[in-house]
């Protein structure tokens, strides 16, 4: 028959020493706060609206909406918002995005071919731009004239002025109108 061994029982004591643990409690308390810190530091923020060191508002003029459905027309969708930007560029009280921004900007949100905005791109257009306030207009062909409307919206609180409505007699009378808005 096999030998048994003989068991014979042993005591362990476990002592907790809160002195060893004292190091690593201040490296974790360390780690937690330096990552709270990198969050709040390094968190994306939504841009706010741009305002000029003189606290001007700044405008983006879009593309205009060519209500008439006539394609021959669409060349008017950019020519009456350069005429717009032209002229308000001239401002000493407004900042205008300038033609260029704006189709750099629509190029990259995929809107440079967009023949209407709805609120969700006006409110990316204005935030990659940093307009406080975007022009938006339509024009229509009525016999030989045309409707040109145009308002203004700010971007985030959705406050839109009254619309402005010109008539132009013909396309030779765009100029003059625009003149006027």
């Amino acid at each position: 028959a096999p030998k048994r061994k003989s068991t014979t029982s042993r005591e362990i004591t476990v002592t907790f020493s809160a002195r060893k643990l004292v190091v690593p409690a201040i490296a974790l308390i360390l780690l937690i706060a330096t990552g709270i810190i990198l969050w709040l530091v390094m968190r994306p923020r939504p841009l706010k609206p741009y305002t000029s060191a003189s606290g001007q508002p700044t405008l983006a003029v879009l593309y205009f909406e060519n209500k008439s459905g006539d394609a021959k027309l669409d060349y008017l969708r950019e020519v009456l918002a350069e005429l717009i930007n032209t002229d308000l560029s001239q401002s000493r009280y407004i900042r205008v995005i300038t033609g260029e921004e704006i189709y750099t900007t629509l190029k990259r949100l995929g809107l440079a071919d967009a023949r209407k905005y709805s609120s969700e791109d006006i409110e990316k257009i204005a935030a990659q731009t940093r307009a406080t306030h975007v022009l938006r207009g339509s024009y229509i062909k009525a016999g030989e004239g045309f409707i040109i409307t145009a308002g203004l919206q700010r971007p985030g609180g959705g406050e839109s002025s009254t619309p402005l409505r010109l008539e132009a007699r013909d396309d030779k009378d765009i100029i003059a109108k625009v003149d006027e808005l």
